[in-house]
């Protein structure tokens, strides 16, 4: 699975590792930073808990890898930012 930056530091593009044709975009400020996908797992099977106001903490596999790699980057840019 590929991730690449999109149109903004939360918003992330996923290559289908299957389906090279299909990319699926994530935006971790969606939903007051629950993040949203445009993958089938999630607009079929998560995204009606979250609009009636659950979230029961299921995420799909392109959310949670985005929020790993925002996680890394910042970590990272602290690290630099501390080095003497």
């Amino acid at each position: 699975m590929k991730i690449h930056s999109h149109d903004h530091v939360l918003r992330f593009r996923f290559e289908s590792d299957t389906r090279p044709e299909i990319a699926h975009v994530v935006d971790l400020a969606s939903f007051g930073g629950f993040g949203e996908c445009s993958c089938e797992d999630y607009q079929y099977r998560i995204l009606p808990v979250v609009m009636k106001g659950g979230t029961g903490m299921a995420r799909c596999k392109h959310l949670v890898a985005a929020r790993e790699h925002l996680a890394s980057m910042i970590i990272s840019r602290i690290i630099e930012s501390e080095k003497i």
